[in-house]
């Protein structure tokens, strides 16, 4: 039975490997040809602006011997003033088939060129999209097909939509550094009715939590009652004058450097 089967199977693998390794050969033959592609551009309705672009050369051995690039750059693409390649740094084009991606596309004018040519027949077959930046997709596109000699497309024009807007950096708004108010001086009269002022009475002003040192009169009379509460968001509020205990009748606005004389705070009740 197993001598009757032996032939079967050896014709499946040869059949097998007839299909994939065909195809295998078939994608890793010779690069197809490329299709070059130039026409008008607009993004977003507008002509985009010229490409940037530099002038580049392969470094091999015998460029690092004529010192027109460095040992360590052996085997890349550099940047020089004698290169034979220009490469398109922004406002580039690219092609893309698949996982390939073309070289940037340069924009000159108005116009561009754009080389694409994938590595292999592996390609044909797929889609072919345009970007702009690498963001924006324009509306043209094609199919990536195999031909018999390079591809010209020229009058290809690329139609691609406005770039989006770049969401704004936040920046960090300074926060003001606080003003400490200056101090407030007081000096003026005290009435209470009956006049009756006692002996050793302290007179005191205060704004919210604060509380100013207090100060003895001469006496109905009183001399620099500072008030210094050292907090910017007491300006502008109600100073409050107590004195031996009892508040005063008169209240007065905080403003920092105020100096008042002959300020009068009428008391009733003092015991």
């Amino acid at each position: 039975m197993l001598t009757m089967r032996l032939p079967i199977l050896i014709a499946a693998v040869i059949m097998m490997f007839a299909l994939f390794g065909s195809e295998r050969a078939f994608a890793a033959g010779p690069p197809p040809n490329p299709t070059v592609y130039s026409g008008k551009v607009t993004v977003g309705g507008v002509t985009p602006s010229d490409s940037v672009t530099s002038m580049q050369i392969y470094c091999d051995d015998n460029r690092v011997s004529s010192r027109l690039c460095e040992k360590g750059d052996l085997g890349k693409w550099v940047d020089s003033e004698v290169g034979n390649r220009q490469v398109c740094h922004t406002n580039c084009i690219y092609g893309k088939v698949g996982a390939y991606i073309s070289d940037g596309g340069i924009i000159k004018n108005g116009n561009y060129v754009l080389t694409v040519g994938p590595p292999d027949a592996g390609f044909a077959g797929m889609a072919v999209t345009f970007y702009f930046n690498d963001i924006v997709i324009a509306e043209q596109g094609e199919t990536f097909n195999i031909q018999s000699s390079m591809n010209l497309k020229s009058g290809y024009t690329l139609t691609f939509p406005d770039l989006p807007t770049p969401t704004p950096t936040p920046t960090n708004t300074p926060t003001p550094t606080p003003v400490i108010p200056k101090v407030a001086i007081y000096s003026g009269l005290i009435f209470s009715a009956g006049g009756n002022i006692p002996d050793g009475a302290t007179l005191v002003a205060r704004i919210g939590n604060y509380t100013s040192e207090g100060i003895g009169l001469k006496g109905s009379s009183y001399t620099n009652l500072i008030v210094d509460p050292q907090d910017p968001s007491a300006v502008g509020e109600k100073i409050q004058f107590y004195l031996a205990g009892v508040l005063s009748r008169t209240e007065r606005e905080f403003v920092s450097g105020d100096v008042v004389t002959g300020s009068r705070f009428g008391f009733c009740r003092i015991a």
